[in-house]
């Protein structure tokens, strides 16, 4: 480790000065830089070689587990945690396959309501048209299609809408989680009252 640090920056400074703070001998340097590499590196830089090549004729996908018992299987005798040592070191990934996230379970999805405004936007009077967006939350008993919060509002009371497009979509279950029933409860009972004054 030493010698390596001495060898990288040798050019910008005197060795003797980097041996002397490093606490090592000029000729212990040398010897070590004309050293001639030990079997294991050797045998560890020809193996790499072949770990690259199993790396790329398997697209990039094996990790380390499949990518040993390839060299296995051509001959080459070597260990699993060599293999994954040596892929560390050379920064060898395998290529991770992103999957599909199905957010829309066609399925089960009623069919999209009519396209009244026809794509025409520019309403002949202020309050004509009004739109909104849906949001699809994942629950325990499958997808929770709701209004976004804020898109529809001032025709009619935000609950009231929820439990009606919830009713459309879920086949007459109006609330599909513990907050969504609560929420439902509160609002029963405010238009019970505001409708007995």
């Amino acid at each position: 480790m030493k010698y390596g640090f001495i060898r990288d920056h040798h050019q910008r400074f005197p060795v003797s000065g980097l041996c002397a703070l490093l606490s090592v001998s000029k000729s212990g340097f040398h010897a070590w830089l004309n050293r001639p590499l030990c079997a294991r590196i050797r045998a560890d830089r020809q193996l790499l070689i072949e770990i690259r090549r199993v790396h790329v004729e398997h697209r990039e996908a094996h990790g380390a587990v499949k990518t040993w018992r390839a060299l296995n299987e051509r001959g080459i005798a070597c260990g699993k945690h060599r293999v994954a040592r040596l892929r560390r070191e050379g920064s060898i990934e395998a290529k991770r396959r992103q999957r599909q996230r199905l957010t829309v379970e066609h399925h089960k999805t009623a069919a999209p309501a009519p396209d009244l405004l026809v794509r025409y936007f520019n309403a002949p009077i202020p309050n004509r048209f009004w739109s909104g967006d849906m949001t699809f939350i994942r629950t325990r008993e499958g997808w929770l299609h709701r209004p976004a919060p804020g898109l529809i509002h001032r025709t009619r009371s935000r609950a009231a809408v929820q439990q009606q497009t919830l009713s459309r979509s879920h086949g007459g279950t109006p609330y599909r989680t513990q907050h969504e029933r609560q929420e439902g409860a509160a609002g029963l009972r405010w238009r019970r009252a505001s409708s007995r004054t």
